[in-house]
């Protein structure tokens, strides 16, 4: 039954799916109707369950500017027709969140998948100086900026994502941890403010940033493109 399945992600720890859905919904419900989410950790919560979304870079998009509650659809009345919704930066209109699927996928997936999500993030932000530094030195060459998914041009006002393109980023994860004999050997400690997860070892993160820069051709695409790459994957 789902109420026997842990759910555990960021800082956060729930004996079960059903009680995790109802933290979700205790703070949906401070903001109905139509709330802008104010209070900070309830901010701090929904971002750090966006984390976990199997389409996160969507959701992302360029970032997120806020969360506010809305009907869902056409529905109407009822409180259980209010969802969460997301405000990306540059884009006019809100999108569906669906934390519910979210967690019942967290719930479903158990400990090796939350365990494989714990170290994506914290090598996601390793490299993170790596991947800004790729599209500053190419806005700053007068290169054309050109998509390695499409071939299409962009414009240099545009919202620009760096993406791996080959090897995917996904085999670049799995081609590194391969290395361990247990992914617990891959310490990490979550930051506060859900700003991402870091590496706690200085051996392993020197290692890991070593074998991307040994191993990774980065490219750049609109962030729909890489968006719609990720939902391949899925």
């Amino acid at each position: 039954m789902a109420a026997s399945r842990p759910v555990v992600f960021g800082i956060y720890s729930f004996p079960s799916e059903t009680k995790a859905k109802e933290e979700c919904k205790r703070i949906r419900d401070k903001y109905i109707p139509d709330g802008r989410l104010t209070d900070p950790a309830d901010d701090v919560f929904f971002r750090a369950l966006v984390d976990e979304h199997r389409h996160r870079e969507e959701k992302v998009g360029a970032g997120i500017e806020y969360f506010q509650v809305r009907l869902n659809g056409s529905l109407r009345a009822r409180t259980g027709n209010y969802g969460v919704w997301i405000k990306q930066y540059g884009v006019d209109d809100l999108i569906d969140f669906g934390y519910g699927g979210v967690i019942s996928r967290l719930a479903n997936a158990g400990g090796a998948r939350q365990e494989h999500a714990r170290i994506d993030r914290a090598l996601r932000l390793a490299i993170r100086p790596i991947t800004d530094e790729f599209l500053s030195t190419w806005r700053e060459s007068g290169r054309p900026l050109v998509s390695c998914l499409s071939g299409e041009t962009m414009r240099s006002g545009d919202a620009i994502d760096v993406v791996h393109d080959v090897p995917r980023w996904g085999e670049l994860v799995r081609g590194f941890i391969a290395r361990f004999a247990e992914l617990s050997a891959i310490e990490t400690r979550r930051l506060d403010q859900s700003l991402g997860e870091i590496i706690v070892s200085d051996e392993i993160r020197s290692s890991w940033i070593q074998y991307h820069r040994d191993h990774a051709v980065l490219g750049l695409s609109t962030p729909q493109e890489n968006a719609a790459r990720s939902r391949e994957l899925a």
